[in-house]
């Protein structure tokens, strides 16, 4: 693993990038493109960059060497076992005026990915590898460099550790380390066929402002089936990037059908408007195929044809790089060869010769750069807002005293939770709301417990008489504006008289036992106990998460004190609850053990109304041929109150009329009409006693303000923690602070350099 860099060192500077077009009309560009990179900008903004790829062996590298003026490792399968990001920096007008400063590489290892190619969760920073100032160094150490990404077990357990691997000179030239040469005379494999993670190279003192990727070549056969994939999605994930220009390689001794990298770059880039194809190894060509190749180079091959177009490069082979060909000889030979080619020689001048290649890329990256002007713009424009709204959102940094910082922050929260729980927040109504929800399915479940009685196939209840029980509930419901409750069944007159009978004792005619009414009304009443708590604790749940999400609202840059508020007003909430559950309970058990009522005008009127509708029911609807008439029922209803007979409607005629059920019917309407009162009283007392007991807490936000304080000091003494500690900012939120506000710093910088008046290229 010697120098393989020495062929290259006498390549000549007047034919590198130096001399290529955009160099001298887009300086205004290149120059900002520089600038946005040096900021660390690029993966904000998306900045324009060459990727090369191809097929395994298929000249991308010598592509690459030719583009940019430096040599790279193109020993067998070496070079295409991991990508090679290339960074070229024009030299500045200092690093130019010291000549032992003009040049400089910074080789560095990026590591973005685990040894089965799946993107790492935190992604380390790169990673320095060595600093050289000779280009002829360049291809040992990229040599070097990709063995510690292959090696990762073996460079970290090595004497020296990664160090240990850099080359080290010996006299004039760079040599492998002893830990890189022992393992190549081992005749050991390496640790990792392949790998995602990346060589970069920094250049400094550069042609020409510019990125290359140069990716593994594509390969279809494997031992190692993972391989296959994961090189073929590298391919497919770099590539597709619109601020990407793919040069495809494509060596003219492989099938162009066989090629895949072709179709890779039609998925990409559908309408072909950065998609380069690079034929290579233009004399190894098979017998026959040269027409073929020739029509494909002149892009009038239909089956692959390219906006583009193609260019045609013959680079020198192993032969001519052994003897040590400079590079002047390399482009002269190769201008010689496709002068003399029979086939070569008939495609135009413009697509043929690595300079035509490097120009017409640079043209393209130009191109692309000046196109990308206004999204430029926009992504930095954008993204600074974006940072800045985070950062705005991010609670400020720590300061001032603990004492004063813990106070004012507990105010705040008291006040808020003071604010939302008795519905004065301005906005912020949501807690009320969901308190609201709760109490319409406590009326829903209390009315789904209503009773509803059967006379002669007709089903009374508070609502309306109906042909069902569910109708009669649906009627009700109507009334009440509410959503429907269904009871499982309805009580029977028969069952009435069954209970009547059962509790006859020593009334005297004309009564009934009045345990009758009292056990109906239980039995309609039973479940109100659990119903009332259950509306309770949903009240409570809510409680909870409000006071839960406040505290991380308000209490977000500090971890350490959320527990310990957390605790305090938990055990506070638990106090109220308590106090809350056991007021319920008596609530409940004296509707239970009480029946009872002063509201007498009330009850004695829906009495009346639901003995009318249950005698209607058990007698039948009165047949009167004039009753359209009101009139003539004004008329008839003087003459029976003439009678004695009091009434005031037809329907209030069913009061007078006697039945042999008479007392089952008076104990249906005593039950429905209590209910009613009971209910319309349990719909006001339990939210009442809800609100009343369980936010009492926060009734009074100074009383809740001294405690909290004094509960929480008083753990964080016992707990051998003070103040400063607890409010110390979380680690995290102090870095993503710092981060954004070092993005905010240089997006800023890039807006302004992208905002800068730049005179147009020439076409």
């Amino acid at each position: 693993m010697g120098n393989t860099g020495e062929n290259t060192s006498t390549m000549s500077t007047a034919e590198t990038l130096r001399d290529v077009e955009y160099a001298h009309e887009s300086s205004e560009l290149i120059q900002l493109q520089n600038q946005l990179r040096e900021l660390g900008v690029a993966h904000d903004i998306k900045l324009p960059s060459l990727v090369i790829a191809g097929n395994q062996s298929s000249g991308k590298s010598s592509v690459v060497e030719a583009i940019a003026g430096i040599p790279l490792p193109r020993k067998d399968g070496t070079c295409t076992r991991c990508p090679t990001e290339v960074r070229l920096k024009r030299a500045t007008a200092h690093s130019k005026a010291t000549a032992s400063d003009e040049w400089r590489c910074r080789i560095l290892l990026k590591r973005e990915f685990d040894q089965d190619g799946n993107k790492l969760s935190q992604v380390p920073t790169e990673e320095e590898f060595c600093t050289i100032h000779k280009p002829a160094d360049v291809a040992i150490c990229v040599e070097a460099a990709q063995f510690a990404l292959l090696n990762p077990a073996l460079v970290q357990s090595s004497k020296g550790g990664l160090p240990g691997v850099v080359p080290t000179r010996l006299d004039s030239c760079l040599v492998a380390s002893s830990v890189v040469q022992h393992f190549l005379t081992s005749g050991a494999e390496y640790e990792l066929e392949f790998t995602r993670n990346s060589v970069v190279l920094e250049v400094d003192g550069a042609e020409a402002d510019l990125t290359i990727v140069d990716l593994p070549g594509i390969i279809h056969t494997h031992s190692k089936q993972q391989y296959i994939g994961m090189i073929k999605g590298m391919v497919r994930e770099s590539i597709r990037p619109d601020n990407v220009a793919i040069v495809m390689t494509l060596p003219a001794i492989d099938d162009l059908e066989l090629q895949e990298i072709s179709q890779m770059a039609r998925e990409a880039d559908r309408e072909g408007k950065r998609t380069i194809g690079v034929i290579t190894k233009p004399d190894s060509v098979p017998t026959g195929t040269h027409e073929k190749w020739v029509a494909t180079a002149q892009n009038r091959d239909p089956q692959h044809t390219l906006t583009l177009g193609y260019y045609v490069v013959k680079n020198p082979d192993q032969e001519q790089l052994k003897s040590g060909i400079s590079f002047g000889d390399a482009r002269k030979r190769e201008t010689e060869f496709f002068a003399g080619h029979e086939h070569w020689s008939k495609l135009e001048q413009d697509r043929r010769g690595t300079n035509n290649l490097r120009k017409a890329l640079s043209d393209m990256l130009i191109k692309c750069m000046h196109e990308e002007l206004p999204a430029l713009r926009r992504n930095a424009h954008d993204r600074l807002q974006a940072i800045e709204a985070e950062i705005r959102s991010m609670p400020p940094p720590v300061t001032g005293d603990p004492d004063h910082l813990f106070q004012h922050l507990i105010v705040e929260l008291v006040q808020s939770l003071h604010k939302q729980t008795q519905g004065t927040c301005v906005g912020e109504k949501v807690f009320i709301q969901r308190m609201n929800g709760h109490y319409r399915t406590l009326e829903k479940k209390l009315r789904k417990m209503m009773p509803v009685f059967e006379v002669k196939g007709v089903f009374i209840g508070l609502g309306g008489d109906a042909d069902s029980a569910a109708a009669a509930v649906r009627a009700a419901a109507r009334m009440e504006g509410h959503d429907e409750e269904v009871p499982e069944e309805a009580t029977t007159l028969d069952s009435v008289t069954e209970l009547r009978k059962a509790q006859q004792a020593r009334e005297l005619p004309g009564f009934f036992p009045y345990e009758v009414v009292e056990n109906l009304i239980a039995s309609f009443q039973y479940r109100w106990e659990d119903i009332a708590s259950e509306c309770m604790e949903a009240c409570r749940q809510d409680l909870l998460k409000l006071v839960q999400d406040s505290l991380r609202l308000r209490f977000q840059q500090f971890p350490n004190m959320q527990p310990a508020v957390l605790a305090s007003l938990t055990a506070l909430l638990d106090e109220t609850a308590e106090t809350c559950r056991e007021r319920l309970g008596n609530v409940v058990k004296m509707e239970a053990c009480n029946i009872f009522t002063r509201n007498v005008q009330y009850f004695l009127k829906s009495e009346t109304d639901f003995m009318t509708r249950l005698k209607k029911a058990y007698l039948g609807a009165f047949i009167v041929p004039f009753a359209g008439s009101q009139p003539h029922v004004d008329d008839l209803l003087s003459k029976i109150r003439t009678m004695g007979i009091k009434c005031d409607s037809l329907e209030s005629l069913y009061l007078t009329q006697r039945t042999p059920v008479d007392d089952e019917l008076h104990i249906m309407s005593a039950t429905l009409a209590y209910f009613k009162v009971a209910a319309d009283r349990a719909l006001d007392a339990i939210p009442q006693h809800i609100n009343g007991y369980l936010l009492q807490v926060f009734e009074d936000p100074l009383g809740m303000h001294r405690a909290v304080l004094d509960v929480v000091k008083a753990d964080l003494k016992e707990a051998g923690w003070e103040l400063k500690d607890v409010f110390a900012e979380d680690e995290r939120t102090s870095n993503r602070r710092r981060q954004l506000q070092d993005q905010r710093d240089r997006l800023k910088k890039a807006v302004a350099l992208l905002l800068r008046p730049m005179r147009p290229t020439r076409g």
